[in-house]
């Protein structure tokens, strides 16, 4: 069973291939976060929101964090996400594998997608990594987190593997919507 994140963010691959999904709202009206990914020699910033999502007729707390518009094709996209909905409190997280079956509900799983507008592109699901929150309430979420990707899709050319590591200051919102 393909957990949260994966299904999330492949919703938003989906978007990027048709290249139809909307642009985050302005500046200065979502949190933020910035992130490094590691074999790629990237610095990330941008949007971070929180919300509870419908996947797969289960609700599910998702972390999405956006650097660049879907739109654009110029995007780099971090999902962090569970089936279970309630906002995490302060404390520490186990993210797992996107194939993980019978994973405790407490535990998130992860994803990465980018997309260039030469073509270039990659679709990562994580494999472990943990997710620190350390503050929880209903108009703010901040956190730390980093965890290994394996690749799904990619590019040739693309490392296999990485890792994602980043913080955030994440506020209530609408993740990448894909129309």
């Amino acid at each position: 069973m393909r957990r949260f994140a994966g299904f999330a963010l492949a919703m938003v691959g989906i978007g990027l291939a048709c290249g139809d999904g909307t642009a985050p709202p302005p500046p200065g009206s979502q949190g933020s976060f910035t992130a490094t990914v590691t074999r790629l020699g990237l610095s990330l910033q941008g949007t971070a929101v929180f919300a509870v999502q419908d996947q797969q007729g289960q609700q599910g707390f998702v972390i999405a964090l956006q650097d660049g518009e879907i739109s654009s094709l110029d995007v780099d996209v971090v999902v962090i996400a569970r089936f279970l909905a309630q906002r995490p409190s302060v404390g520490t997280y186990t993210i797992v594998s996107g194939q993980c079956a019978n994973c405790d509900p407490e535990d998130f799983d992860g994803g990465y997608v980018f997309q260039r507008p030469d073509g270039l592109f990659g679709f990562f699901a994580s494999e472990s990594g943990t997710l620190t929150i350390t503050g929880s309430s209903n108009t703010r979420l901040s956190g730390e987190f980093s965890f290994m990707v394996t690749v799904v899709s990619s590019s040739a050319g693309v490392p296999d593997s990485f890792t994602v590591r980043g913080s955030f200051v994440a506020v209530p919102g609408q993740p990448p919507s894909i129309g």
